[in-house]
């Protein structure tokens, strides 16, 4: 019987009870996060962050009372700010900061929500009860689309550009993906995706019809926009389907709104068999025209950067053979290691920023990999 990571083995339903959430898949209860201020990050001062190519566990359930990671649940929202401070979405909005140590922010702030995104004035955006909202500078919510609490009917066309305000998304998670060069936020709404800005929304890409039935876009975090404003969405089978989104059904979505399924090569040095075949858990965008996706396989786990038309191998850890891929729920990465030769499971969910990954979801650490 194949290996499959925990966070594949069941479904969590995030489109209403009409479609099942894929590829990221919650097996423990979600961490609850203590109210708090700024705490040790911990691991003391004998912490080597990693270089190049190296991957260390940047924070675990031992070293931060803000964030707790003691029950490796599944992550809502991850993303790092410009200044390379990540931001961690559990039951509140929790900030990583360079020395890593945690300052709790508004705990139950985004209970039930997806998605998160950083502003470059230090704003957060993340997607709540049918709405995307805003939390500012200010530390006050607001409201820069949707209606909370009202969805839009399945038999209610797409318009092809409407009104922010007062616009009802579709009946399952909206998530903000990230924002384009042009300062637009892109919003993942089921199988619409949507350009938000200046108080309007414009429909970039749309499932097409005679696809509905059998294929639809997977939700958040198998959806990304890298530096460029090239938008990526895994256009899988639906939830009845026996497979999941594989890496070969990633659609790029241009920004001069052409869509196409992203080219890979035949084969990757370092992954048995095609890496088009790849399980999708995640994606991120890279600083430039690419991505980086949490993959799997029955052989292992595996983080690629796709780009290009190349696929090349940046993590993996591999199955032991003949024992459980579950985790122990630990990682006793004390110092950096070779991030290709990894001991410990890859967390499922991925940001990209400053020059390094930050992996979190469905283990009891957060890992983090040097790419500069």
């Amino acid at each position: 019987m194949s290996q499959v990571p925990t966070s594949k083995v069941s479904t969590t339903a995030v489109r209403g009870f009409a479609r099942a959430r894929r590829g990221f898949l919650l097996l423990a209860a979600v961490g609850m996060l203590v109210v708090g201020t700024a705490c040790d990050g911990g691991g003391g001062d004998d912490w080597q962050a990693p270089g190049k190519g190296q991957a260390a566990v940047l924070l675990d359930g031992r070293h931060s009372e803000a964030l707790d990671l003691l029950l490796g649940g599944d992550v809502k929202g991850l993303t790092t700010a410009a200044n390379g401070t990540v931001y961690v979405m559990l039951d509140g909005i929790q900030r990583v900061k360079n020395d890593r140590t945690v300052e709790s922010l508004r705990p139950n702030l985004t209970e039930g929500s997806s998605g998160l995104v950083a502003f470059s004035d230090g704003s957060l955006v993340f997607g709540k009860d049918h709405a995307i909202e805003k939390y500012g500078r200010d530390q006050q919510v607001s409201v820069l689309a949707g209606v909370p609490g009202k969805g839009r009917s399945a038999a209610v066309p797409v318009p092809k550009a409407i009104t922010a305000a007062g616009f009802r998304f579709g009946d399952y998670a909206v998530t903000p993906l990230g924002v384009r060069p042009d300062g637009a936020l892109i919003v993942l709404d089921g199988d619409v995706v949507w350009s938000l800005a200046n108080g309007r929304l414009t429909r970039l890409y749309e499932v097409p019809a005679a696809d509905r039935k059998t294929r639809g876009l997977d939700p958040y975090p198998a959806a990304a926009v890298d530096r460029k404003g090239t938008v990526y969405v895994s256009s899988g089978p639906r939830a009845s389907s026996a497979r999941f989104s594989n890496v070969a059904d990633i659609v790029a979505v241009h920004t001069d709104g052409t869509a196409a399924p992203i080219a890979l090569p035949q084969s990757v040095a370092g992954i048995k068999g095609k890496p088009g075949d790849l399980t999708v858990n995640s994606l991120t965008g890279d600083d430039a025209d690419g991505i980086y996706a949490s993959t799997f396989n029955d052989d292992g786990m595996y983080v690629l950067h796709i780009h290009a038309g190349r696929a090349d191998l940046v993590a993996h850890y591999a199955y032991a053979q003949g024992k459980s891929s579950r985790s122990s729920g630990e990682c006793a990465l004390n110092h950096p290691v070779d991030a290709k030769k990894l001991t410990c499971r890859l967390p499922t969910t991925m940001t990209y920023g400053d020059g390094k990954l930050v992996l979190g979801g469905n283990e009891h650490y957060l890992l983090q990999i040097g790419l500069k």
